[in-house]
């Protein structure tokens, strides 16, 4: 999730310290997922992880028919990702981070205002969905997955990325560790 409502309004003609209403919050987002996913009818554990900048519980369970809704703040966002079926979220950095985990990850932004801010649609790796439909036949889509095609999602490579950026990375942290020795 995002703190979208503290950062620009919750309405049309309303602003936040980050900028002018983009179309939508974190809690019509909610919503409207919470009702496309009921439209699905079949069991659904639909877990929120809500950004560490929002103010509020850290944990809270709750039924609304078949889906069981999960709030939740502190978590391991990696295994979070990791294990989740599909993952949705509105521009986070966190559906870049699903892609790369191989995940099935798609950007929900419905009557975005402005210009696309979601790095990992305008580097084109996932569909931004705008509307309910839409979102309802990616799921459909998405959750019908087999186990068998499940086991062939895997960590992905980007051209953007750097093919050595691991071996860059673990250079860079042996390095670190020398240096403070």
């Amino acid at each position: 999730s995002e703190t979208h409502t503290s950062d620009y309004g919750s309405a049309s003609g309303k602003r936040g310290p980050l900028g002018s209403f983009i179309g939508y919050t974190e809690h019509s987002v909610r919503n409207e997922v919470i009702t496309v996913l009921k439209r699905l009818n079949r069991q659904i554990v639909f877990i929120e992880k809500l950004h560490p900048g929002a103010k509020g519980l850290d944990f809270q369970v709750s039924k609304q028919g078949k889906i069981t809704l999960i709030r939740i703040k502190q978590t391991d966002l990696w295994k979070l990702l990791y294990y989740s079926d599909v993952v949705l979220g509105m521009r986070s950095m966190a559906l870049l981070e699903s892609c790369i985990l191989g995940r099935p990850t798609v950007s929900y932004q419905p009557g975005l205002i402005g210009p696309q801010l979601c790095t990992a649609v305008r580097l084109g790796i996932i569909s931004c969905l705008s509307q309910s439909s839409k979102l309802e036949d990616w799921l459909r889509q998405k959750m019908n997955i087999t186990i068998v095609e499940k086991e062939k999602l895997s960590v992905k490579r980007y051209p953007f990325a750097a093919s050595d950026a691991v071996e860059r990375i673990a250079k860079l942290a042996i390095e670190g560790m020398v240096s403070s020795n």
